[in-house]
């Protein structure tokens, strides 16, 4: 079987660390911020 890699969008790394680090700060039951949600919807209309 052959594997094919595919290199991730700078947008949605960039994303993905934003993520990742609010994730790190977050209460249990916080909300997404609205600036990563609408990021992150950005990404998804740009990429998805």
């Amino acid at each position: 079987m052959d594997v094919v890699c595919v290199q991730m969008p700078s947008a949605l790394a960039r994303l993905e660390r934003r993520f990742a680090a609010w994730r790190k700060g977050r209460t249990i039951g916080e909300r997404i911020p609205e600036r990563l949600w609408r990021a992150a919807a950005d990404v998804a209309v740009a990429h998805g």
